[in-house]
Protein backbone atom coordinates (compact mmCIF):
# COMPACT_ATOMS: atom_id res chain seq x y z
CA UNK A 1 0.00 0.00 0.00
CA UNK A 2 3.17 2.45 0.40
CA UNK A 3 4.18 4.31 -2.62
CA UNK A 4 7.51 3.11 -4.42
CA UNK A 5 10.09 5.05 -6.28
CA UNK A 6 9.93 8.62 -7.39
CA UNK A 7 6.04 8.72 -6.87
CA UNK A 8 6.65 8.17 -3.03
CA UNK A 9 9.25 11.47 -2.59
CA UNK A 10 6.46 13.77 -4.25
CA UNK A 11 3.44 11.90 -2.59
CA UNK A 12 2.28 11.20 0.21
CA UNK A 13 0.72 7.47 0.71
CA UNK A 14 -2.65 6.98 0.02
CA UNK A 15 -5.42 7.91 2.54
CA UNK A 16 -8.08 5.46 3.97
CA UNK A 17 -11.54 6.60 6.26
CA UNK A 18 -12.90 4.21 8.66
CA UNK A 19 -16.42 4.99 9.37
CA UNK A 20 -19.05 3.78 12.50
CA UNK A 21 -22.25 4.83 11.65
CA UNK A 22 -25.87 5.00 13.46
CA UNK A 23 -28.18 6.42 10.65
CA UNK A 24 -31.20 8.40 12.51
CA UNK A 25 -33.08 6.02 11.51
CA UNK A 26 -32.89 2.32 13.29
CA UNK A 27 -31.03 0.94 15.05
CA UNK A 28 -28.37 -0.77 12.82
CA UNK A 29 -24.42 0.23 13.07
CA UNK A 30 -22.73 0.09 9.52
CA UNK A 31 -19.42 0.68 8.95
CA UNK A 32 -17.69 2.34 5.80
CA UNK A 33 -14.09 2.57 4.35
CA UNK A 34 -13.23 5.33 2.20
CA UNK A 35 -10.52 4.57 -0.13
CA UNK A 36 -8.84 5.14 -3.62
CA UNK A 37 -10.11 2.04 -5.89
CA UNK A 38 -6.62 0.98 -6.96
CA UNK A 39 -6.74 -0.66 -3.68
CA UNK A 40 -10.52 -2.62 -3.90
CA UNK A 41 -8.90 -5.86 -4.25
CA UNK A 42 -6.37 -5.67 -1.81
CA UNK A 43 -8.61 -4.35 0.60
CA UNK A 44 -11.55 -6.65 0.07
CA UNK A 45 -9.25 -9.71 0.73
CA UNK A 46 -7.66 -8.27 3.83
CA UNK A 47 -11.43 -7.36 5.43
CA UNK A 48 -12.90 -11.40 4.27
CA UNK A 49 -9.58 -12.17 5.68
CA UNK A 50 -10.12 -10.97 9.34
CA UNK A 51 -13.73 -11.22 9.21
CA UNK A 52 -14.78 -14.29 7.20
CA UNK A 53 -18.84 -13.11 7.34
CA UNK A 54 -18.10 -9.72 6.62
CA UNK A 55 -20.65 -8.38 4.03
CA UNK A 56 -19.20 -5.55 1.34
CA UNK A 57 -21.50 -3.67 -0.67
CA UNK A 58 -20.26 -0.60 -2.71
CA UNK A 59 -22.32 2.54 -1.96
CA UNK A 60 -22.26 4.47 -5.14
CA UNK A 61 -22.74 7.94 -3.41
CA UNK A 62 -22.22 9.52 0.12
CA UNK A 63 -24.59 8.52 2.98
CA UNK A 64 -25.95 11.63 4.71
CA UNK A 65 -25.49 10.90 8.65
CA UNK A 66 -26.84 14.58 9.29
CA UNK A 67 -30.54 15.05 9.98
CA UNK A 68 -31.58 18.42 8.22
CA UNK A 69 -33.95 19.02 11.62
CA UNK A 70 -31.19 18.03 13.83
CA UNK A 71 -28.04 19.37 15.62
CA UNK A 72 -24.43 18.64 14.83
CA UNK A 73 -21.27 18.54 17.02
CA UNK A 74 -17.63 18.11 15.95
CA UNK A 75 -14.52 17.12 17.91
CA UNK A 76 -11.05 16.43 16.64
CA UNK A 77 -8.54 14.77 18.37
CA UNK A 78 -4.71 14.81 17.81
CA UNK A 79 -1.85 13.89 19.89
CA UNK A 80 -0.18 16.92 21.73
CA UNK A 81 3.11 15.32 22.01
CA UNK A 82 4.69 13.27 18.79
CA UNK A 83 2.91 10.48 17.17
CA UNK A 84 5.24 8.20 18.19
CA UNK A 85 3.77 7.86 21.25
CA UNK A 86 0.56 5.72 21.45
CA UNK A 87 -2.45 6.69 22.97
CA UNK A 88 -2.49 3.67 24.76
CA UNK A 89 -0.95 0.23 23.95
CA UNK A 90 -3.22 -3.29 23.21
CA UNK A 91 -1.63 -4.18 26.54
CA UNK A 92 -2.69 -1.60 28.50
CA UNK A 93 -6.89 -1.60 27.37
CA UNK A 94 -8.78 -2.71 29.75
CA UNK A 95 -11.65 -3.82 26.81
CA UNK A 96 -11.96 -3.85 23.24
CA UNK A 97 -12.18 -0.12 21.96
CA UNK A 98 -14.84 -1.37 19.04
CA UNK A 99 -17.50 -3.05 21.54
CA UNK A 100 -17.06 0.27 23.41
CA UNK A 101 -17.77 2.41 20.68
CA UNK A 102 -20.43 0.11 19.16
CA UNK A 103 -21.93 -0.25 22.41
CA UNK A 104 -22.64 3.56 23.17
CA UNK A 105 -24.03 3.53 19.41
CA UNK A 106 -26.84 0.79 20.81
CA UNK A 107 -27.93 3.29 23.21
CA UNK A 108 -29.29 6.02 20.87
CA UNK A 109 -32.90 6.43 20.07
CA UNK A 110 -34.14 4.26 17.42
CA UNK A 111 -35.50 7.60 15.55
CA UNK A 112 -34.16 10.98 15.73
CA UNK A 113 -30.27 10.10 16.68
CA UNK A 114 -27.49 9.30 15.22
CA UNK A 115 -23.89 9.22 15.54
CA UNK A 116 -20.97 8.47 13.69
CA UNK A 117 -16.98 8.20 14.44
CA UNK A 118 -14.54 8.64 11.37
CA UNK A 119 -11.09 7.82 11.11
CA UNK A 120 -8.49 9.08 8.21
CA UNK A 121 -5.29 7.04 8.42
CA UNK A 122 -2.28 7.28 6.02
CA UNK A 123 0.32 5.02 6.07
CA UNK A 124 3.42 6.55 6.87
CA UNK A 125 5.96 7.44 4.30
CA UNK A 126 9.02 6.91 6.80
CA UNK A 127 10.07 3.69 8.50
CA UNK A 128 8.36 3.81 11.64
CA UNK A 129 10.32 1.21 13.27
CA UNK A 130 13.47 2.96 12.34
CA UNK A 131 12.14 6.48 13.42
CA UNK A 132 11.32 4.69 17.18
CA UNK A 133 14.45 2.86 17.33
CA UNK A 134 16.43 6.41 16.75
CA UNK A 135 14.39 8.45 19.36
CA UNK A 136 14.69 5.06 21.77
CA UNK A 137 18.22 5.35 21.31
CA UNK A 138 18.34 9.58 21.86
CA UNK A 139 16.24 8.95 25.05
CA UNK A 140 19.32 6.21 26.24
CA UNK A 141 21.63 8.44 25.51
CA UNK A 142 19.97 11.32 27.83
CA UNK A 143 18.50 13.32 25.57
CA UNK A 144 15.47 15.64 25.88
CA UNK A 145 12.07 14.59 24.67
CA UNK A 146 12.07 17.39 21.97
CA UNK A 147 15.48 16.29 20.90
CA UNK A 148 14.72 13.15 20.52
CA UNK A 149 11.44 13.55 18.98
CA UNK A 150 13.02 16.06 16.46
CA UNK A 151 13.26 15.66 13.06
CA UNK A 152 15.44 17.47 10.71
CA UNK A 153 14.39 17.72 7.01
CA UNK A 154 16.68 20.00 4.78
CA UNK A 155 13.89 22.53 4.65
CA UNK A 156 14.18 23.54 8.28
CA UNK A 157 18.05 23.34 7.68
CA UNK A 158 17.93 25.55 4.98
CA UNK A 159 15.61 28.32 6.62
CA UNK A 160 17.88 27.83 9.84
CA UNK A 161 21.07 28.72 7.86
CA UNK A 162 19.30 31.60 5.90
CA UNK A 163 17.83 33.08 8.46
CA UNK A 164 21.17 33.77 10.20
CA UNK A 165 19.71 32.40 13.95
CA UNK A 166 22.95 31.23 15.70
CA UNK A 167 22.57 27.55 16.86
CA UNK A 168 21.70 26.91 19.90
CA UNK A 169 23.90 24.45 22.44
CA UNK A 170 21.77 21.19 23.23
CA UNK A 171 20.23 21.45 26.72
CA UNK A 172 21.81 18.40 28.46
CA UNK A 173 19.10 17.15 30.59
CA UNK A 174 19.64 15.49 34.20
CA UNK A 175 17.67 12.35 34.07
CA UNK A 176 16.86 9.99 31.69
CA UNK A 177 13.11 9.98 30.31
CA UNK A 178 12.26 6.65 31.07
CA UNK A 179 8.58 6.88 30.32
CA UNK A 180 8.98 7.84 26.90
CA UNK A 181 12.10 5.10 26.41
CA UNK A 182 9.08 2.32 27.77
CA UNK A 183 6.42 3.39 25.96
CA UNK A 184 8.13 3.42 22.67
CA UNK A 185 9.00 0.31 23.24
CA UNK A 186 6.02 -0.95 23.67
CA UNK A 187 4.86 0.02 20.67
Amino acid sequence: LKRKGWSAQFWKNPVFTLEIAAHNTGKDIFFYIAFPKAYASILQSQIHGTFSDARIDPVPEDYNIFNAGGASALSIIRQSASGLLPIKSYRVLQSDPGETLTSAFSKLQEYSEGAAIQLVLRIPTTNIKDRISNVVRKLKEGKSRSEAFEQKSIWKEAVALLSGKPKKEPEVPKVLDEVAIKLLEEK
